[in-house]
């Protein structure tokens, strides 16, 4: 009986613990981005800002909306795109599996510029990845593709996101 009385117990305070959190997310990230596959043959690094909200959808579950700008500057002149800078708007959902541990993905349109070029073009953007959050730090690892502007495929990166987050 006793051995009943502090498992329950205990699953009882686990679950107000995480009933605890706000109805809302807010937050904002600095972003260093590695690109990867036929992107980094002219590319090495970009970095960038992104902003985050969302509302609480679930226990754990909160739907979001980022808007984001990352910039891929050309190094010396190591390609003849020149810097290219990604804007993006995203909607997703970000899952909590723990009190501090959370997976999330994100799809939307991201406005990709190259500096030679007077135009930008909308095309498909997502990511998906996971983090940790405590208290108003969080740090995330994701892996974000986007549709090429003038060729087939995608132009993708992996990007280390550090920043802080109300919830």
């Amino acid at each position: 009986a006793f051995v009943l009385l502090a498992v329950v117990t205990t699953a009882s305070a686990q679950t107000k613990k995480s009933a605890r959190g706000k109805d809302y997310l807010i937050g904002g990230h600095l972003i260093m981005a590695s690109p990867v596959g036929t992107l980094s043959e002219d590319y090495k690094t970009g970095f960038g800002i992104e902003a985050i909200g969302g509302i609480k959808a679930g226990e754990q579950l909160y739907v979001t909306a980022t808007l984001a700008y990352v910039n891929f500057p050309n190094e010396a002149f190591y390609n003849n795109y020149g810097n290219i800078s990604v804007t993006s708007i995203k909607g997703g959902v970000r899952y909590y599996a723990t009190e501090n541990v959370f997976l999330g993905g994100n799809a939307g349109v991201g406005f990709a510029k190259d500096e030679l070029e007077p135009r930008s073009y909308g095309r498909f953007i997502g990511d998906i990845g996971a983090g940790v959050h405590f208290g108003l730090v969080q740090a995330g690892l994701f892996y974000e593709g986007r549709k090429k502007i003038f060729s087939e495929g995608f132009a993708n990166s992996v990007q280390v996101k550090l920043g802080i987050a109300l919830r």
